[in-house]
């Protein structure tokens, strides 16, 4: 996905950076003012001032990150579906924002919960809810909804899916190592990672392959359209011929061991 559209990532990444680098060089000019004044003066009110400005600073940028996270997964959900990736799509997860916002509270507080707890389960929190923007986003989920569908799906391979979230993340911070400036070409996978995923565990209408390999045609990804609720009794269930999992007959991937159930 990236390859394909190469040069609208970078652009879109561009702009982030530069969004947030925005609030960043106002708070540390600030920063270095207060801590210059501080250090010619005995006056102990003045390091108190930067408490509320970093207050400000931090509400800012969870804000304007969450914002362009899912403009970021909005612009990786259009090219999934055939469109072209464009700065100007960063802003359309603004009618997602407050259930955004909420997830992006809610899982901070998880995580730091699971960081008191020796560390590992602060990344099994991430494994668990890893699909929970994307849910947002596409199916327009509520919070708890959408933090719940993820974890009903991932807690079938919760092992996998935090090596699968760890590795992820992993591999989109690797551009940090190139003055940054790496970042252009590894935080979108990030999100071309994270919508295939999406696609493969929970279909999604219209979605293409990228695959050279593969000639699957869009509506092989297309989630089944249930207009009523279904009793679990009633869900006709097929195995996978590789791991033996049981899987809804409508999957076209396995959500244990991720192989085609055309093979």
């Amino acid at each position: 996905m990236f390859v394909e559209q190469w040069k609208g990532w970078v652009a879109t990444i561009l702009v982030v950076l530069l969004i947030l680098l925005a609030p960043i060089v106002p708070y540390l000019v600030i920063l270095f003012g207060v801590t210059a004044t501080a250090a010619n003066s005995n006056a102990p009110e003045v390091p108190l001032l930067i408490w509320p400005v970093t207050l400000v600073f931090v509400f800012v940028m969870m804000f304007a990150g969450m914002l362009l996270t899912g403009g970021l997964y909005g612009c990786a959900l259009n090219q999934l579906r055939g469109g072209r990736v464009s700065p100007r799509d960063l802003l359309s997860a603004w009618d997602s924002f407050p259930q955004l916002l909420g997830a992006a509270i809610l899982m901070a507080i998880l995580t730091m919960i699971g960081a008191m707890l020796c560390i590992i389960p602060a990344y099994i929190v991430h494994g668990a809810l890893f699909f929970t923007i994307p849910l947002i986003l596409d199916r327009k989920l509520g919070v708890i909804e959408a933090m719940q569908t993820s974890f009903e799906l991932t807690k079938k391979n919760i092992l996998m899916f935090t090596l699968f979230a760890f590795v992820t993340g992993l591999i989109a911070s690797i551009g940090t190592y190139a003055c940054y400036i790496g970042l252009l070409a590894t935080y979108p996978l990030q999100f071309t990672i994270g919508v295939v995923a999406y696609r493969d565990c929970f279909g999604v209408p219209g979605a293409r392959a990228f695959l050279p390999a593969q000639q699957a045609s869009p509506a092989v990804y297309s989630a089944p359209q249930v207009q009523t609720p279904v009793a679990p009794e009633s869900v006709v269930q097929s195995v996978c011929p590789t791991c033996q999992a049981s899987v809804p007959s409508t999957a076209t991937y396995c959500p244990r061991c991720g192989r085609s159930m055309g093979t």
